[in-house]
């Protein structure tokens, strides 16, 4: 018996979609510029990373601002950034770059605790106030944050002195 022989096929063919009119040889596909973005942040942000526990913390925190200037909703380059900022005792970028955060990602639960204790620890009662009403919807599961939030009024309605320093949460969160 001959064995049968299949007809090679051509390695540069992209096969017909439905839809997409005729085949077409050699197709390149059109890159996503949201994809390009992501892709360049998420590099910045490894690169940013890497130099943070090597302990060149400039050039480490300017690789986690370039990432976020990338894509400004990376969720690990903002946490990296806010974390370098607080250990730099810059609190007043750290609170920027943080409301920014939670403008994107409301249920960022941590930020919004941490949030809170910076504006605690700035004596702005009232930004704090904001931060902890607004997150409340999404903090309900939250026993942190809850105890954070009632924890700033006795039992007279009085507002307490502001929580001892912040601290700052794990990765990825």
């Amino acid at each position: 018996l001959a064995a049968r022989k299949e007809k090679p096929v051509a390695a540069d063919r992209v096969p017909e979609q439905r839809g997409s009119g005729s085949s077409r040889l050699g197709a390149v596909s059109k890159s996503n510029p949201e994809n390009e973005a992501h892709q360049l942040a998420e590099q910045l942000y490894r690169s940013a990373l890497n130099a943070y526990a090597q302990g060149r913390t400039s050039e480490s925190l300017t690789q986690s601002q370039q990432a976020l200037t990338a894509e400004p909703a990376h969720l690990n380059a903002r946490q990296l950034l806010v974390r370098q900022l607080i250990e730099q005792r810059d609190k007043e970028q750290a609170r920027a770059v943080l409301s920014d955060g939670l403008q994107m990602h409301p249920g960022q639960v941590q930020w919004a605790t941490l949030l809170a204790r910076l504006e605690l620890d700035k004596g702005d009662l009232a930004a704090a106030r904001r931060v902890v009403d607004q997150a409340l919807p999404q903090a309900s599961s939250s026993a942190d944050f809850q105890s954070m939030a009632g924890s700033r009024q006795d039992p007279l309605g009085q507002t307490l002195p502001p929580a001892p320093s912040c601290t700052i949460p794990p990765f990825g969160r």
